[in-house]
């Protein structure tokens, strides 16, 4: 992790009131409803657990003891899987975005979802996307769209995630080359993150909209996606002819390209854009399938 001259050697700073925080040698003061020192040479599982807790303590309400132990086990289990992002991301993060009050913001937000709805909120996608808004390398843009994506996953279902990611491919994710091979691994990565979202409901689109992850148009009428995908690749495979053709051929050398195309003919994708948030999502999700290889420079500049 970064180093940065945000760190305090031996200094402490004043808040007025009962915030009084110090911050010791090698240490960042955050203040979160209590005084956590993050040390600079990186977030400790720890310092996670002890800021996702004072998060957790003073902003949600009071509940029963049955339901507060849950929820506390939620908010326990959120902060062990970014406390394993970070560390997995170490060499892209900065530490010292730890004390941003946009970054906090986006930590209470994916907190308190957790809390609520513990695996239904995906907390695995919601520690991933604040530790890229922790990244080195983002812009502006890119910390607005992340953080706002932080607030429209709790409000989605695994499905929906899924299409997205469906869409993504078709729209977004095109290939250099068209080479048979290539294709097929293109699909072979994509196949198991976007399946759960093909042939989604008219009514589930709906609600993406609403929540902000894409765009819906009545203009349904499109070019065939066979016929689409064949221009686009044509040139790689001059022999082949026609479109029907074309069909037959990734029956032999690309059938899980195929399916893939098949999977974009029955899930409505013509009507649908994703906006930057949705790209946002769709990427995090994808990204892993893809070795990390889906910068989210390419499409949110």
């Amino acid at each position: 992790m970064s180093q940065s001259a945000t760190s305090t050697e031996g200094s402490s700073r004043a808040l007025p009131g009962p915030q009084a925080q110090s911050a010791g040698a090698h240490a960042v003061a955050l203040q979160a409803a209590g005084d956590i020192a993050i040390h600079v040479q990186g977030l400790s599982l720890a310092d996670v657990q002890l800021a996702c807790t004072n998060f957790f303590e003073n902003n949600f309400p009071r509940l029963q003891d049955a339901a507060l132990r849950v929820a506390e086990a939620n908010v326990r289990d959120f902060a062990q899987r970014m406390a394993s992002e970070l560390e997995r991301e170490a060499a892209k993060v900065l530490v010292e975005k730890f004390t941003d009050p946009d970054v906090q913001a986006a930590m209470n937000d994916a907190v308190e979802a957790c809390a609520r709805r513990g695996s239904a909120s995906s907390p695995d996608l919601l520690a991933k996307l604040l530790v890229q808004r922790m990244g080195a390398e983002t812009t502006p843009f890119i910390d607005v769209v992340l953080s706002e994506a932080v607030t429209v996953v709790p409000k989605l279902t695994r499905e929906q995630m899924a299409y997205l990611a469906l869409v993504h491919t078709a729209k977004n994710l095109g290939l250099q080359t068209g080479r048979f091979v290539n294709l097929e691994e293109m699909a072979n990565r994509a196949l198991p993150v976007v399946s759960a979202g093909v042939g989604l409901s008219m009514a589930q689109r709906e609600h993406l909209a609403y929540a902000g992850a894409l765009s819906l148009s009545n203009l349904l009428v499109g070019q065939d996606t066979f016929e689409g995908t064949y221009q686009r690749y044509k040139g790689d495979h001059p022999a082949v002819t026609d479109v029907a053709h074309w069909k037959a051929e990734l029956s032999r050398h690309a059938p899980a390209f195929k399916s893939l195309i098949e999977h974009w003919d029955a899930s409505g994708i013509a009507g649908c854009n994703l906006t930057s948030v949705g790209k946002a999502i769709a990427i995090t999700l994808l990204s892993p399938a893809f070795d990390g290889l889906l910068n989210y420079e390419i499409w949110l500049n």
